[in-house]
């Protein structure tokens, strides 16, 4: 019988509520930080190789311009290309981060590099928290970012930008996220 509102050729089974993950297991997962800002570096660094090397390959098959010696046009190459490797270390040490909080409060934490991944894991008692940085970018402008420290001396930001509001959203989210469990009630104190 097709319910009230309902057109009849639904199938009355898509209509059933998604399970959900219970509270009590351990793999489920309440919360997901990321934090993409490396991509603009990546992309950055991207199409400034890309171009540095044109520029290059250009002035290999042509020669160098009119009126400009070889010396000083191979000296203006290697100062891009001292750019372009000091804009490779930069982007090799930016990660983009994934960090999942469990039902459990384990924090999960992925981090991932140009060529590489990496993958920690905290037990909730080995995470501190997170708390709002207040810094400038390079323009001097106010920029934040959310740091959580975890484990002896590790840290990562979950969220960072130039919005307060967000981040300090996000850094609320993840100290909800680790809040105390309720105490569980021990039955043989109810039981006298």
């Amino acid at each position: 019988m097709p319910m009230a509102g309902v057109d009849a050729d639904v199938d009355e089974a898509l209509l059933e509520p998604m399970p959900t993950a219970h509270p009590q297991d351990a793999n489920a997962v309440t919360e997901v930080f990321r934090n993409r800002s490396a991509l603009i570096l990546w992309g950055f660094f991207f199409w400034f190789v890309l171009g540095c090397t044109a520029i290059t390959c250009v002035t290999l098959r042509d020669g160098p311009p009119d009126g400009m010696s070889g010396v000083a046009v191979a000296g203006v190459c290697a100062v891009f290309w001292l750019v372009t490797a000091g804009l490779a270390f930069a982007a090799a040490r930016k990660p983009v981060v994934v960090a999942t909080v469990g039902a459990d409060r384990v924090l999960t934490v992925v981090l991932r590099f140009g060529l590489k991944r990496e993958r920690r894991v905290f037990a909730a008692s080995g995470v501190h928290g997170a708390k709002l940085v207040i810094g400038e970018d390079s323009e001097g402008s106010p920029y934040f970012r959310v740091r959580v420290a975890a484990g002896s001396g590790f840290h990562v930001d979950i969220c960072e930008g130039h919005s307060r509001g967000e981040c300090e959203k996000t850094c609320e989210r993840f100290n909800a996220a680790y809040r105390p469990l309720p105490a569980a009630v021990d039955d043989r104190s109810i039981r006298g």
